[in-house]
């Protein structure tokens, strides 16, 4: 008997073999979507996957990789098996997010950090000070800096988050001292990269309810709790601007009650 269940677990192997090099894993469609920028054609050809190979002996990954090293503009690429015999190329293409300088060349970057070319589009935020390692279009941007390879985007998304618009500059020379420039005329004075989201919003706050429309200002908001507002086209003048507290919720209120009667 047990000779009888080896000789069969082997010939169910070479059957499996032999069916895995049939027709019933080639390729008959490859189907692609999600692209705006590149011909779905184009896609398909630099994912090396071709009608009639064998689906089971694909390499997914490095047909994915393939296509997001190859074409800037695709920030990702997923490429699954949708039938024995269909391939799916599902894509997402880069977003323009801000600008960054190196040396006397300017690059936009995608909201991933990926290198989308050597221009500059002054409808986006310039990222100074960023330090960048030889950036190359089509690659991931990286800092020579430790911490500062993705403060853009921790910045912008903080900001993003906060509803807060019209950034013109983020100056991360000091990474420690972080400054972010609004509207042409706002100097946001960050410190560090800790509690972005907290600085973020009371900058919008602040801005919405506080700060004229017209002239140049500063706000310290190296400490979001006692923010200084600095009109800077007065001398010397500077006012802590008194921050509206976040609406408490009725358990955080039943917790202080209980606090008071204490």
């Amino acid at each position: 008997i047990l000779n009888f269940i080896m000789n069969l677990e082997i010939k169910m192997k070479s059957f499996y073999i032999i069916l895995a090099n049939t027709v019933l894993f080639d390729c008959t469609s490859i189907e692609v979507e999600g692209n705006l920028t590149y011909t779905s054609e184009d896609i398909a050809a630099i994912s090396g996957i071709k009608r009639g190979d064998n689906l089971l002996k694909v390499d997914f990954e490095a047909a994915e990789q393939s296509i997001v090293s190859t074409f800037p503009y695709i920030d990702m690429a997923d490429v699954s098996r949708i039938s024995p015999t269909k391939v799916k190329i599902s894509i997402t293409e880069a977003e323009k997010w801000y600008c960054m300088r190196f040396g006397s060349k300017n690059y936009i970057i995608s909201r991933r950090g990926k290198v989308l070319e050597q221009d500059l589009d002054n409808s986006l935020p310039m990222v100074i000070g960023y330090e960048a390692d030889s950036p190359v279009v089509g690659a991931m941007l990286a800092s020579k800096v430790d911490g500062k390879t993705n403060l853009p985007t921790l910045v912008l998304g903080a900001a993003e988050e906060a509803g807060l618009t019209n950034i013109t500059s983020i100056n991360m020379t000091d990474r420690f001292e972080i400054e972010v420039l609004v509207d042409n005329r706002i100097t946001l004075q960050l410190g560090n990269s800790t509690n972005l989201e907290s600085k973020m919003n009371v900058a919008k706050a602040l801005i919405d309810t506080e700060i004229e429309a017209t002239g140049s200002w500063t706000v310290d908001l190296t400490n979001p709790e006692k923010v200084p507002v600095r009109d800077d086209n007065i001398a010397d003048n500077q006012n802590d601007v008194p921050i509206i507290a976040e609406p408490q919720t009725e358990e955080a209120t039943a917790e202080s009650t209980a606090e008071a009667t204490e």
